[in-house]
C-alpha cells in the first residue's frame, strides 16, 4: 500500500493539505499547513504503535468491525479511534466477580461437579481477598497483587494448595485473555513451588525496621500498624491473624487475646496448635501507642477480613520505598533472629514461635546479627522511631 504524502497545495484563500480519500484540511499560511502535516504524521505513528500492541483477539475484533463499516467510507484509523477507547474502558472497569460468574457459568456444561466446586471455591476466595468492592479484572490481575495472594495461600495452607490455586486462576486468566479483558495471562510471570521447596529467610536491619515503622506512623492505618508491630515484635505469622477452616469459616485474632501475652488459639494458623507469646516492653509500648491513637481500648478483630493482605500491598506500593522489601515472612524472621540473639535459648524461642528447635537453629542461630543490632532492634519504641531523622526518598501516593 502506498504511503500517504499529505501534499500541501496553495489555493486562492491560503493553503490546503490533502489527507486522503479526496479530503483536505485548510490553513491560512504555509507554516500552519506544515504544522498540520506534522500533527497528522505524529498521530499516524501513534496509531500504528497502538495497532502493533493490540492483543490478537482484540485486533481480530477491530478488523471485523472495520469490514462491516468500510463500505460506508470509514477508514481503519477511524475504526480504531472509535473502538479502541471503548475496549480499554470496558476492560478497565469489568468487575472481577462478574467475570468469575460468567466463567463458571460457561464451565458448568463441560466440567464434573467436584471440579466445578473446586474452581468456584478457589476463585471466590480470590474475589474475597480483593482490597475493596468492584475490583476490576485488570486490577486483580496485577502481577504483584496476584503473586502476593498466591503467597498468602501458600503460607495459609501448603505448597500443593498454592500450585492448585495457581492452575485455577491461570485457566481463568487465559479465558479473560480470549475475552480481551486483559492483554496477557499474569500467571505466566508468577513462579510456582514444588513440594518441600523453601525460601531463604530475610531479616531486617534495625534501621530498615525503624524506617518502616516511621512510615506506618506518619501514614497511620490501625490495621496496618497493628499487623506490623505484632509481626515484628511478637513473631506472628500472616495467617495467624485470620484463618479459614475446612468448613470455610473464618477465625480472627481478637484484641481481647492481646494482653500481657498474645494468646494464639487452636483455630488460628495451619498447625492448629495453641501457644502463648510474651508481650515484651517494645511491643507493649506500641500497643499503648495504638490504643492512645484510637482514643482508648480497642475491640474486635485485629485484622477485619482476608482482603487486608491485598490492601496492605497497595499501602506498601503507595508509601514504602523499594529499599524496604516486606516479603517472605521478613517481619516474623526478624523477630526470631533478634529474639534468639537476645535470649540465647533456642528451646524457649521455639515454643514462642511454634517452631521445632531444629527450625529455630537453622533459621535464626546463624550469627548474621550481633547483640548490638539486637539491642537496637528492641529499642525501637514509638518515641525512638519518631525521634529519628526524616526519611529520604520517601514514597508518596500517586
Amino acid at each position: 500500500m502506498r504511503a500517504l504524502t499529505y501534499k500541501i497545495q496553495e489555493v486562492e484563500n491560503g493553503y490546503r493539505v490533502y489527507v486522503g480519500k479526496g479530503r483536505y484540511r485548510k490553513a491560512a499560511t504555509k507554516l500552519a499547513a506544515e504544522n498540520i502535516v506534522t500533527e497528522l504524521k505524529l498521530t499516524r505513528n501513534i496509531r500504528g504503535r497502538e495497532m502493533a500492541e493490540i492483543p490478537a483477539p482484540l485486533l481480530a475484533e477491530v478488523m471485523k468491525q472495520f469490514e462491516r463499516c468500510k463500505d460506508a467510507g470509514t477508514t481503519l484509523e477511524e475504526a480504531v479511534d472509535h473502538w479502541l477507547p471503548r475496549h480499554h474502558a470496558r476492560s478497565k472497569s469489568f468487575p472481577l466477580e462478574d467475570a468469575v460468574d460468567d466463567y463458571l457459568d460457561e464451565a458448568k456444561g463441560r466440567l464434573k461437579p467436584p471440579t466445578l466446586r473446586d474452581k468456584n471455591q478457589r476463585l471466590k476466595s480470590w474475589c474475597a481477598a480483593q482490597a475493596g468492592e468492584g475490583i476490576s479484572v485488570v486490577d486483580a490481575c496485577d502481577v504483584e497483587m496476584l503473586r502476593g495472594f498466591l503467597d498468602d495461600e501458600r503460607g495459609r495452607t501448603s505448597d500443593r494448595n498454592h500450585r492448585n490455586t495457581w492452575l485455577v486462576i491461570s485457566a481463568f486468566c487465559s479465558w479473560c485473555v480470549r475475552r480481551s479483558y486483559i492483554a496477557e495471562n499474569p500467571c505466566s510471570k508468577i513462579e510456582t513451588y514444588t513440594r518441600g521447596s523453601h525460601d531463604e529467610i530475610e531479616v531486617f536491619f534495625p534501621q530498615q525496621a525503624s524506617d518502616l515503622l516511621k512510615i506506618a506512623v506518619e501514614n497511620y492505618d490501625r490495621e496496618v500498624l497493628s499487623y506490623l508491630v505484632l509481626s515484628l515484635f511478637g513473631g506472628l505469622r500472616p495467617h495467624e491473624f485470620i484463618t479459614q477452616d475446612k468448613s470455610r469459616t473464618w477465625h480472627h485474632l481478637d484484641w481481647q487475646s492481646v494482653g500481657t501475652d498474645i494468646v494464639k488459639g487452636t483455630k488460628l494458623g495451619k498447625t492448629r496448635k495453641a501457644r502463648r507469646i510474651p508481650v515484651g516492653p517494645t511491643l507493649l509500648k506500641w500497643l499503648e501507642f495504638i490504643r492512645k491513637k484510637e482514643g482508648g481500648d480497642v475491640y474486635g478483630s485485629v485484622i477485619s477480613n482476608y482482603a487486608f493482605y491485598q490492601r496492605f500491598r497497595r499501602w506498601k506500593r503507595a508509601y514504602v520505598p523499594e529499599t524496604i522489601v516486606i516479603e517472605k515472612d521478613v517481619l516474623r524472621h526478624s523477630y526470631g533472629t533478634y529474639r534468639v540473639v537476645t535470649l540465647g535459648e533456642v528451646g524457649k524461642v521455639a515454643v514462642e514461635m511454634g517452631n521445632s528447635e531444629a527450625t529455630v537453629r537453622s533459621h535464626y542461630l546463624n550469627g548474621e546479627r550481633s547483640t548490638v543490632e539486637a539491642d537496637k532492634f528492641w529499642s525501637l519504641t514509638p518515641e525512638a522511631v519518631m525521634a529519628k531523622s526524616p526519611l529520604k526518598n520517601k514514597k508518596r501516593p500517586a
